[in-house]
Parts: C-alpha cells; sequence; structure tokens
C-alpha cells in the first residue's frame, strides 16, 4: 500500500484561525526564501516521497532486527541520486547523505530502507540552477525548513552525538537537533535491544535522570549515560498501548479539528457577509454608472434629432411652457414623446407580498391607486413575467415606453389610462389565474401584455360608429374598416420605432416580425363588430378539442382573452365595477350629444333621455359577457368560480335594480290619476302636445281680445 498522507504539523501552517482568515502566509525564515531560489526543490520532493515510503514501511514492520543489523557499522541507506553512503563512525547509528549526482531519479527501483527508526543529520552542497515555483505541499516545506540549516552556511549540517551504556557497553547515538523526542526514544530502544514500546530511563553516573530529548546535555564516553529498561513491552501490552495512543491522539486531533472548523465556519460566514454586501455595492455602483451614460448618450441622440427636425421642419412641440423641465413634447404626427430631461419620472415602490398577490386576482381595486404607482406595478408585471430577461429589454427603455404610454392616453370619461391598467391587469391576473406561464411560451405573454396596454392608445372618445358617419381622418385613411383599433396599432408602434422607447430593440428581426404581428391582431380583436366571428371560431375549436400545439388554435384564443379582459369590468365586485358604468354612460352621453348637433343618428344605447344604468347593462352581460365568459370557463374551469358566477351575481343585480326603478314610475304615474301602456311616449310626445296645445289655445285667447277692442 502507498505510504500514509504527511500532515504538516501547525507552526508550518497558520499560527491562529484569525491568520487563516486573514489569508495570511506562514511565517518562515529568510534563508527558506534563498532555498526556494535554489536546485535543489524537485531532488527535495523526491526524496520527501521516498521518506515517506520508507518510514510506513517501517512503522508497520513485526519482525526483531538482529543483533548485527543494529550495531552493523555500514548500515546506510540504499544509494540513491543526491544519497550516497559515507563511512560512519565506529559504533553510531545515523544515516548520512551527499550531494546529488544528478537532477532525475526513478523511485520505482529504489531498495527498500533499513528497518528500524534511523535519525538522518543531512549534509548537501549548495546548487546554482533557478527553478520557477516552490512545490505547494505543506510537506514539502517540513522538509525546506530542516534542509535551510544545511543548504546555508558553510555546507554542513549540525548533528549531536550522545554516548550511552548499555549493559556495560558504551555505544553513541547521532541524531538531528530536528528530531523528535520520540524518535530519539526509538533509536535508544534500538541500540538497547528492546521493543519500541518499552520504557527507558537514562541516568548520569551520579544517579541523576536526564530527559529524551533533542537539546539534552551533551556527554564524553567517560560520563556516558546508563540505558535503564523500566518496562519491556510483550506483544499484548503493545498492541493495547498502541491502540490507545492512536486513539487518544485521533480523539485529540478530531476535537481539535472540530473547533477550528466551527471556528472557520464562522469567520467565512463573517467574510461571506462582507463579501455579499462590498458586492451590492459594486453592482449599484456599476448600474448606476451604465445608466448615467445611457442617459448621456440618449440625452446627446435626443439633442441631434432636435438639431436635425429643426432642419428639416419636423416639430417637437412642448405640450405645456409652465414648466421648463417638461418632459411631453408632440411631434408633427400628433405622437407623444418623452423627453430625457427627467427619465424616468417616477419612482420605484416596493411592493409587499400581500399587493403582489393581490395584483394577480380579478378583484383588484383600481380606484385606490395613483398613476405613478399604476405605473410601477405595469413594470412589475414585466419583471415578474421574467419578460426583461426574455426579450433583452433595457430597464431604463421600458420606464420610458411606459410614460411615453400613459402620455398618449387622452383624458377621457373611460378610455383613459386608468382603463388600460384595468384590462393589463385582467390579463395579467387570467395569466396566473388560468396558468397560462405554463401553457403559452414567454414571447406570447410578452404579446397579450403588451397589446393590453396599447389597445386603446390615442382614442378620441367616440367610437367607430361616430367615426363612420362623420367621415373623420380615421375613418378616411382606414377605409371604414375599424378605425380607431388600426389607429390604436399604428400609434403603438410609431412609439415603439422611436429608439428611445422601443421595448423590442433588442430582439431579432424575425422575432419583432412576429411581435407587431401578434401585437396587430390582438389590437384589432378587441372590434366588437368582430366579436360573433371571434367566439363562434372560439367554441367550434373548443367543440373540436383544443390544441395548444397548434397556431391557429392559440391565436383564437389569445383573441378571445383580450377581449374578455377589454370588456371585464363586470366580473369585478359591485362596487369596483359600478363606477365604470358611469364612466362608460358620460362617454356615450358625450357622443350622443354631439351627434344630435351634428345633426348624425344617434344609437339608442348612448341616448341620454332613453338609457339608464339598469337597462344599459342587463343585455350586455347577459348577452356578451356570459356567453364568452363560459365559452372561455369550459376550456379554464377557474374562471367559472371567480368570474362566471360574478357575472351572474351582476345580471341578477341590475335586473333587481330595474324592477325597483319600474316599480316607482308606476307608483308615480298612479299618483298622478293615469296610467298609460307607453310611458316612454307619453313623457317625450304627449307631454310636449299638451304644452303646445296650451300655448296655441292662449294665442287665440289674445287674438280674439284685439278683435274685439278693434
Amino acid at each position: 500500500p502507498d505510504p500514509p498522507r504527511t500532515v504538516a504539523p501547525d507552526f508550518l501552517c497558520t499560527s491562529s484561525p484569525d491568520r487563516l482568515a486573514r489569508n495570511q502566509s506562514p511565517s518562515l525564515p529568510s534563508a527558506f526564501v534563498e532555498v526556494a531560489d535554489s536546485g535543489i526543490c524537485n531532488r527535495i520532493t523526491r526524496y520527501l516521497k521516498l521518506v515517506q515510503k520508507w518510514k510506513y514501511r517501517q512503522n508497520n514492520t513485526e519482525e526483531q532486527l538482529p543483533e548485527s543489523r543494529v550495531h552493523e557499522s555500514s548500515t546506510t541507506m540504499p544509494a540513491m541520486d543526491g544519497l550516497r553512503p559515507e563511512s560512519p563512525t565506529s559504533g553510531s547509528h545515523c544515516i548520512q547523505e551527499t550531494p546529488p549526482a544528478q537532477d532525475t531519479v526513478d523511485s520505482d527501483k529504489v531498495e527498500a530502507f533499513p528497518a528500524g527508526p534511523v535519525t538522518t543529520p543531512i549534509t548537501t552542497t549548495r546548487s546554482g540552477r533557478l527553478v520557477h515555483q516552490v512545490r505547494e505541499s505543506i510537506g514539502l516545506q517540513l522538509c525546506l525548513k530542516i534542509l535551510i540549516s544545511s543548504v546555508m552556511g558553510n555546507g554542513v549540517a549540525t548533528s549531536r552525538s550522545i554516548f550511552l551504556s548499555v549493559n556495560g557497553k558504551t555505544e553513541s547515538i547521532v541524531f538531528s537537533p530536528h528530531c523528535s523526542s520520540q524518535d530519539i526514544h526509538d533509536l535508544i530502544c534500538q541500540v538497547a535491544q528492546v521493543k519500541r514500546s518499552s520504557q527507558i530511563v537514562l541516568k548520569t553516573s551520579e544517579g541523576g535522570h536526564v530527559p529524551i530529548v533533542p537539546d539534552m546535555p551533551q556527554n564524553t564516553t567517560d560520563s556516558a549515560y546508563r540505558v535503564n529498561v523500566t518496562k519491556a513491552g510483550d506483544s499484548g501490552d503493545t498492541e493495547v498501548q498502541a491502540l490507545s495512543l492512536v486513539l487518544s491522539k485521533v480523539g485529540e486531533q478530531a476535537f481539535r479539528m472540530e473547533e477550528f472548523r466551527t471556528e472557520l465556519d464562522k469567520r467565512l460566514n463573517i467574510i461571506e457577509k462582507r463579501l455579499e454586501s462590498e458586492s451590492l455595492k459594486l453592482v449599484e455602483i456599476e448600474r448606476c454608472k451604465k445608466e448615467i451614460s445611457e442617459v448621456r448618450d440618449q440625452v446627446w441622440q435626443q439633442g441631434k434629432k432636435l438639431s436635425q427636425a429643426s432642419e428639416t421642419g419636423s416639430k417637437l412641440v412642448p405640450m405645456s411652457s409652465q414648466d421648463s423641465e417638461d418632459i411631453v413634447l408632440t411631434a408633427d404626427n400628433g405622437i407623444k414623446f418623452v423627453s430625457m430631461k427627467r427619465v424616468p419620472a417616477f419612482q420605484k415602490y416596493i411592493l409587499s407580498q400581500e399587493t403582489v398577490e393581490y395584483l394577480k386576482k380579478p378583484t383588484f381595486d383600481n380606484w385606490h391607486w395613483e398613476p405613478n404607482e399604476m405605473l410601477s406595478l405595469l413594470e412589475h408585471m414585466y419583471h415578474e413575467l421574467d419578460l426583461l430577461q426574455e426579450f433583452n429589454m433595457n430597464p431604463v427603455t421600458l420606464k420610458r415606453w411606459l410614460l411615453c404610454i400613459q402620455a398618449n392616453y387622452r383624458n377621457n370619461p373611460f378610455h383613459n389610462f386608468r382603463h388600460c391598467f384595468c384590462v393589463s391587469q385582467m390579463m395579467y391576473g387570467m395569466i396566473h389565474l388560468c396558468g397560462l406561464d405554463s401553457l403559452l411560451p414567454k414571447e406570447d405573454l410578452g404579446i397579450l401584455i403588451t397589446a393590453a396596454i396599447c389597445h386603446d392608445l390615442d382614442h378620441p372618445g367616440y367610437n367607430n360608429t361616430y367615426q363612420i358617419n362623420a367621415r373623420t381622418e380615421l375613418a378616411i385613411r382606414y377605409n371604414d374598416i375599424s378605425p380607431l383599433e388600426n389607429h390604436h396599432c399604428a400609434v403603438a408602434f410609431q412609439i415603439l420605432n422611436n429608439p428611445e422607447t422601443n421595448i423590442f430593440a433588442n430582439v431579432d428581426k424575425e422575432a419583432f416580425q412576429r411581435i407587431r404581428k401578434g401585437m396587430t391582431m390582438l389590437i384589432l380583436a378587441t372590434d366588437m363588430a368582430r366579436h360573433a366571428e371571434i367566439l363562434e371560431n372560439f367554441k367550434k375549436r373548443t367543440e373540436e378539442g383544443f390544441d395548444f400545439s397548434k397556431k391557429d388554435h392559440l391565436d383564437t384564443l389569445k383573441m378571445v382573452l383580450i377581449k374578455c379582459c377589454d370588456i371585464s369590468n363586470e366580473v369585478r365586485p359591485m362596487e369596483v365595477s359600478e363606477p365604470w358604468v358611469d364612466c362608460l354612460l358620460e362617454e356615450y352621453f358625450n357622443q350622443s350629444d354631439r351627434e344630435k348637433i351634428e345633426g348624425l343618428p344617434v344609437a339608442p344605447f348612448m341616448d341620454r333621455e332613453k338609457v339608464t344604468k339598469p337597462t344599459a347593462q342587463i343585455g350586455f352581460i347577459r348577452f356578451v359577457l356570459i356567453p364568452m365568459f363560459e365559452a372561455v370557463a369550459k376550456l379554464f374551469p377557474a374562471l367559472t368560480d371567480s368570474m362566471v358566477q360574478q357575472l351572474k351575481s351582476s345580471l341578477h343585480k341590475y335586473e333587481t335594480l330595474k324592477e325597483q326603478e319600474e316599480a316607482r314610475r308606476k307608483q308615480a304615474r298612479q299618483s298622478k290619476g293615469f296610467e298609460t301602456p307607453f310611458p316612454r311616449i307619453t313623457e317625450v310626445m304627449v307631454t310636449p302636445l299638451k304644452s303646445s296645445l296650451d300655448h296655441y289655445e292662449k294665442l287665440k285667447q289674445e287674438q280674439q281680445q284685439t278683435a274685439e277692442e278693434k
């Protein structure tokens, strides 16, 4: 078997765990540096391996050496590279070394070393050849430290000779000052021809005890120390003692290692925390540097564009002159862009876990959030769905794009930026509620969210019917085919066409084409004129067996999803949805008033003299919302409890309100003493006729009175 691994003593390693934690090198003599630069390092390494193998074999031998081997004056190590025998002192027991003769040695050809613990005084000469690197082994450092004294100085190693009196015969032992007490003890046992487990006592001629240590007092042949064997170990006791010694040393080392490991873990944890905090600071600093550099470049680019625009006649006009730091600029095509003076203009809010979870539910109340908070929530959706990594978005560009989106929503009663946020939040909630993040690729999720945000950009507050009847510029431009939806798409991609607000600037051309095609398809699907067509296609796909691997099935699903989100207010609780009905009716009434002034046809559901809140919502919920959400719930059963049931509950409430209003009107008519089956006719036609009749009767009386006077 291979020799055991050499473990360096503590004095060659760090002196304390503190030094290890500070990653300091152990203190070594200055001579060690010279040895590191000498050419003997390679031979020292090979010699150390041979010594380890020899000691392993010597420690595991069980046979007793013959006396001739002990006292043989020519006992030396076998000749090898860097080692050759010299004539030892007569009667001494040592191993002598000489300078190396060559640079290489084959350790496999070296014969076994002589058994028995032999101390090694070493002599060698300096070597002039340099090496590039000192061996990293700590065991080699131990060997180097032993050799330093022989390498430096005059080239002769110091050794000690002690004279012993064994059974009346004078013997001498020669050992190095670097030997341990155990080595000297084993050497004396070998001289006395006793087992190494025996207890040895050295006494002077006067009877004084002498310690068996490397620096024991020097003596002469006349004052040789007497060797007394106080207790000779037998085989059984030897094994027990050896085992006890090994166990005690193992236990001591294990205890020390456990303490050292605990201390090391503690200090490593401190260092890790410190490094983590420092690394976070570095990351933040680098991020700030990068953002400052990007903003500087963008300011320069914007200034360049402004100068070019002034030369070509295109102009960017500030929306307001009240503030010198206006952030919204309007181009000559009507699109509003964000200036670089205050980017980003909304601060980053830290959302609580409750808010993050609440944002995923259809019961989310949008009325409690300010515009800046809604912008931050929209930004969180992109981060939480991992869309920044999917499309390699620049976070600063995302902020600027959201600001530009907000600036291009008009302050209409209904189709405003808050409606944009509600539709986007419902889409975000349906992605989590239906598990679409595991069914659709992230590219499709990004298209759904982005299309929901852009679906009503620059809405003028008047629907497609008005645009077509009034022959507006949008209707003429898009040939009366979904003029508003086409305009929303055009504004969305005009914003994305600007490098400063293009969140998809880092995707390849093929991916951008897919994104553009998908967004256009979804935004055009929000036209209610196509409602029956899209819903019938979706029902057909569901009845045939919906396949998420087919593109036409997924396209139909995405169109139905954005339609559900666009008209999903009644899915929310009554206290959230009812204010939206008031906003929608206000926008409808504004359009009907304008249509009356311009002499255009007025839709019955928009006339303020004919529409009430219950009548407006009952038919819409019963014939539009419930059939569509029930069709989607067949594919995603989770929507049944959270959305379909809420729609039915809203329908019941509005039917109750309608019955109450009719009861109040009936009671009012009965109190006046008449009742007609057509109350609206009475209210709209009979009352004006009665007023006209009274007026003409009054005129007739005045004419008769005048004639009589004449």
